[in-house]
């Protein structure tokens, strides 16, 4: 591609250097049918492909797998996210970005989370600019513990999901198992000092893994606690009384309706 003109200070020396991504675009769809849409019914993998909202600042996930039904029984597939604005603009405002994508994910999610802004355009979708999702979240475990959480709220009902911590449903929530293979060099024997190597040292620097592994253990790990206190709670109950048993459920109902400390990634208060 040709460069790209300076077109705030008109400045001749400024000029940005990009590549077309068609060649990369062209290669994706050699090997992938699109659009992706998945079902957990089917027995179909799960397809998330994270980008960044460049004029947002925020992780924005797109999604195989379905969010509801229409009113002819079609899938709905979207994804509903907030920007960084202050809390008092979003009391104001209370709209969120919606992006909605029915048919599957397609080329343009896929290529909105590979563009790094070092070589490619933005990818614009739904009048939204998109940069690499590695900028912001990588790897993005975050998110996908938040979408599995989301699609199992969406597909349980209240009573049944306060149920399965109880083991007192018919289907339980599968658990996530979790590989991660980092692409990119946390350290280097040396430190580059020639202009390319330390443009490949920026991206290394920038792009490595920065999820804290152990954090997400040790969340693990109160999770596992807690669901255990709770059996001990109800296996350990003084008597078969139902009343006993009743306040016993009610007291854990209780616990289970009150606002987590932190937000998810849609800045909505969220309930344990």
């Amino acid at each position: 591609m040709p460069p790209k003109e300076d077109e705030k200070f008109f400045d001749q020396a400024n000029k940005r250097i990009l590549y077309s991504k068609q060649p990369l675009q062209k290669s994706i769809e050699k090997f992938v049918k699109f659009p992706i849409a998945t079902s957990y019914e089917e027995g179909e993998p799960r397809l998330l492909v994270v980008s960044v909202d460049a004029a947002e600042g925020a992780t924005v996930t797109f999604d195989s797998y379905e969010k509801g039904k229409d009113l002819n029984g079609k899938d709905i597939r979207k994804t509903v996210y907030y920007g960084q604005s202050s809390q008092e603009e979003k009391q104001q405002q209370q709209q969120p970005i919606v992006i909605e994508y029915n048919d599957g994910i397609k080329i343009q999610h896929v290529m909105a989370s590979a563009t790094l802004p070092e070589f490619f355009e933005y990818e614009e979708i739904s009048g939204h600019k998109f940069w690499d999702g590695g900028l912001l979240s990588n790897t993005p475990i975050r998110e996908l513990i938040q979408a599995h959480k989301d699609f199992w709220e969406y597909k349980l009902d209240s009573k049944e999901l306060e149920n399965s911590i109880l083991e007192e449903a018919s289907f339980n929530v599968p658990d996530l198992e979790l590989y991660m293979v980092n692409l990119w060099h946390s350290d280097d024997d040396v430190a580059p000092s020639d202009p390319d190597g330390m443009t490949d040292r920026l991206k290394d620097i920038k792009l490595h893994d920065q999820y804290y592994v152990k954090e997400s253990i040790l969340q693990t790990h109160y999770i596992h606690l807690i669901e255990r206190l709770i059996q001990l709670g109800i296996s350990k109950k003084n008597n078969n009384n139902n009343n006993n048993n009743y306040e016993l459920k009610n007291y854990i109902n209780n616990i289970l309706q009150n606002y987590t400390a932190s937000i998810d990634t849609t800045e909505v208060p969220k309930k344990y």
